[in-house]
């Protein structure tokens, strides 16, 4: 297992300025208060606290006990000086219907999104597939694109905004450039990942099927201003991350240049 201060070094030697943290790192590095000092050694700031949030349980006690999880949440990015937390709809169950769940997590984006413009984080809603921290087999109830912009739909702009994960409509055989064109005015983040059409593995960033060049190119005609966390979450190491990282700055800068 990887620590965060390893992580801090590679950050900085890649050239990163901020890093983005799971809950479960910060809770295993004994909370945000250490984790924010350690990064400080390395003058690295959190551009994003992630967040597992399951909101679509059947059971009133677990979405009460989620609700308190969310506030926690909250008061842990802020902490941090994270500005964002990535949120999901939560566990897709057996026999929960759809309204159901859209409407409990609608109530619960909702209330945790009060709380979180007064402590001045913002909340931001992915298009996801599943959380890292879930068991095996768990899957995000909005993981169709369709039941993802509808529960999006229901959500009031002030209060969530979106995560676009470049790579997580692959995984549902979605085109991430059409996604994108529905919800280009209410992304306030954005997850630059890989993936090969169909599949759950990540790829290098560069060398998978998803059209950085269209998507890009689109988040810099529109005023994009915010971040592009660099996701790479695949095993073949050090050499292959830093051809994500050579990829996704030159694009970068090949986007925001043309739309200038």
């Amino acid at each position: 297992e990887v620590s965060l201060e390893e992580v801090a070094v590679e950050a900085v030697e890649l050239g990163f300025d901020y890093i983005e943290l799971h809950e479960a790192t910060v809770a295993g590095e004994r909370g945000a208060r250490r984790a924010s000092a350690l990064l400080g050694e390395s003058n690295l700031r959190v551009s994003q606290l992630t967040s597992g949030t399951d909101f679509v349980s059947p059971d009133v006690s677990d979405r009460k006990a989620n609700a308190e999880q969310g506030a926690k949440l909250v008061a842990m990015a802020a902490e941090l000086g994270a500005t964002n937390i990535r949120i999901v709809s939560g566990l897709e169950r057996a026999g929960v219907s759809r309204e159901d769940a859209l409407g409990w997590a609608v109530e619960g984006m909702v209330a945790m999104g009060e709380a979180a413009k007064v402590a001045g984080v913002r909340l931001q809603l992915e298009n996801h597939y599943r959380d890292r921290m879930w068991p095996e087999g768990d899957l995000d109830f909005a993981r169709d694109p369709e039941v993802w912009l509808e529960l999006l739909s229901r959500l009031p702009r002030d209060a969530v905004s979106v995560n676009f994960d470049t790579g997580q409509p692959m995984v549902m055989r979605t085109d991430p450039v059409s996604l994108l064109d529905k919800v280009l005015d209410r992304v306030g983040y954005v997850h630059a990942g890989d993936r090969k059409w169909g599949a759950r593995e990540h790829s290098t960033i560069g060398e998978g099927d998803v059209d950085f060049r269209a998507i890009l190119g689109r988040l810099a005609k529109s005023g994009y201003d915010g971040f592009i966390a660099l996701e790479d979450a695949t095993t073949w190491g050090r050499e292959a991350l830093m051809r994500s990282s050579q990829f996704l700055r030159s694009e970068i800068a090949r986007a925001w240049s043309a739309a200038e």
